[in-house]
């Protein structure tokens, strides 16, 4: 009943999000497709005897068969990659920004680590002046580059998921990365937040990877994971918020002493100063993009600032 009620579940997630029926059949799905499964499951489930690690540990879905991860696999390739130049007329504006950006970078390589008035950093563009240089820069190499990194990410969801979760519980999770609507959204704008999304798995990948090294390997992970959080801040302006959660990973983990908590934490932020320092002076000049997304910034009125 808990499978069934999984499977209804997904299809009326899908038929909600990618074909919109009228009111009032969206109505009917909403009630039988979502709300009786869900009804269906709390009254049925005994909440004593469900905890978060049986849940994330034990098998809860049946094998999948080998010729099923084949057909899911190729329709995930599939949906990233169709009408790959005709879903769009054009790019939008940060799309031909940083694409011209890269362009810029295949005629003269200048090593900056800042592109831009918002001030960006270039790990991404540096990366797609490889792809233009590879296959020549076209619309289809434009939006290609993103599709890649949209495809990299579910290999990344697997494998980071496996150290932490079990099988079934993996699955769920690929499968949400592998058709969830935003994911599949990203992976069709050549921006950098589908390579931070990737960047994202890799540092859960490595987190994991620390967390359940042995006592002999513990420093070789940290350090894995300190350079893994360290060129993060060169994929996206919001990777600092992932680098804090990652930090509070190392001072909360409740299999460590304090005492070898505050030595990873101190080893893991040595590391990774060491890595952003060459951003950190790039962002000595100012940081008026910053300055002007925040909501207290001096192009705000007071009346903006409270909203």
């Amino acid at each position: 009943i808990y499978f069934s009620s999984l499977v209804l579940l997904i299809l009326a997630n899908i038929i909600l999000s990618y074909f919109p029926p009228p009111l009032l059949p969206a109505l009917w799905i909403l009630l039988l497709g979502i709300m009786s499964p869900l009804s269906i499951l709390y009254l049925t489930l005994n909440p004593q005897k469900i905890s978060p690690k049986l849940f994330f540990h034990q098998e809860s879905i049946p094998a999948i068969p080998a010729w099923l991860w084949w057909t899911l696999g190729w329709l995930a390739v599939i949906l990233r990659l169709v009408k790959l130049t005709t879903l769009f007329q054009w790019p939008f504006k940060d799309e031909g920004i940083f694409g011209y950006f890269a362009l810029r970078l295949c005629q003269e390589w200048n090593g900056a680590l800042l592109q831009g008035l918002n001030q960006m950093p270039t790990l991404f563009t540096w990366i797609q002046s490889l792809f233009f240089s590879v296959m020549g820069p076209s619309l289809f190499s434009l939006w290609f580059y993103p599709a890649f990194w949209s495809l990299l990410t579910l290999p990344a969801a697997w494998f980071a998921s496996r150290k932490y979760f079990s099988r079934s519980a993996s699955a769920l999770i690929l499968g949400v990365t592998a058709f969830g609507f935003w994911p599949l959204l990203i992976g069709r704008f050549s921006t950098q937040a589908v390579f931070m999304v990737f960047w994202e798995w890799m540092e859960f990948l490595a987190l994991g990877a620390f967390l359940n090294a042995r006592p002999n390997e513990k420093n070789k992970r940290l350090f894995l994971l300190a350079v893994t959080t360290g060129i993060g801040f060169y994929t996206y302006l919001s990777w600092p918020a992932v680098a804090c959660l990652a930090a509070l990973a190392l001072l909360g983990n409740p299999s460590q002493p304090i005492r070898n908590r505050l030595f990873s934490f101190s080893l893991f932020s040595m590391v990774c100063g060491l890595l952003i320092l060459p951003l950190a002076l790039s962002y000595m000049g100012g940081l008026d993009y910053f300055h002007h997304l925040w909501s207290l910034g001096s192009n705000h009125h007071w009346a903006e600032r409270f909203q």
